[in-house]
């Protein structure tokens, strides 16, 4: 049971270190394409714009989530939508901020939602889909950019829509796949037990006489 607890531990952790590593590499190649941007004059107050700021602070937020999830690899019942939930707000920040600039974070969003979905599971898909739904349609109803841009925000919400529905659909039928195969053999298991169960009890028979008819008898 103890093996097993353990196996289970860090299976958790190397998924989650997995994403927080993809997190990090994400996190930075964006502070990158800001600070480009910031060198060729396309953001107002160049290196001191917020969108730098907050792509630096979550590149050391990237790092603490690393050593947190190497240290603590067993917390995992809140930790990864808490996370999640972080990772989509900024994406709606950057979209907000950037404007045009941005339209590239969009991809974030499903990232972020396929991404959870597979290593974490089908609830954690839905969970992620709804939030980065919602967190657009907000960036939409405040960004001038996103107002006037109407074929990007009706291309955006199909997106956010029919894409974590299709993943979601297929990753159940997986789900569903992975506990047959898992049922199947168990049940394999089982059977080969109690065969050789079956086999063994009349042999230990045969082996005990052939024992008694070997003894010198008066």
């Amino acid at each position: 049971m103890h093996v097993r607890n353990g196996l289970l531990q860090e299976a958790n952790r190397n998924v989650e270190l997995e994403q927080a590593g993809m997190r990090l590499l994400l996190v930075v190649t964006g502070l990158l394409y800001t600070v480009l941007l910031a060198l060729i004059g396309k953001l107002d107050g160049g290196f001191y714009h917020p969108v730098i700021a907050l792509g630096a602070s979550y590149s050391v937020f990237s790092l603490v989530i690393i050593f947190h999830t190497y240290l603590y690899p067993n917390r995992t019942q809140w930790r990864h939508t808490v996370y999640m939930m972080f990772d989509v707000a900024l994406v709606c920040a950057l979209l907000f901020l950037l404007g045009e600039y941005g339209v590239p974070f969009f991809a974030v969003y499903l990232w972020l939602t396929v991404g959870n979905g597979f290593r974490y599971g089908y609830k954690e898909l839905i969970v992620c889909a709804v939030l980065s739904l919602a967190g657009f349609i907000a960036v939409v109803n405040t960004s001038k950019f996103w107002r006037e841009e109407l074929l990007f925000t009706i291309m955006g919400v199909i997106l956010l829509s029919i894409i974590p529905l299709y993943v979601s659909v297929m990753l159940k039928r997986l789900q569903e796949e992975k506990e047959k195969a898992e049922q199947a053999n168990k049940e394999k298991t089982r059977f080969l037990a109690n065969v050789s169960h079956e086999i063994r009890t009349p042999l230990n028979a045969v082996m005990g006489f052939s024992g008694m008819l070997d003894r010198e008898t008066d």
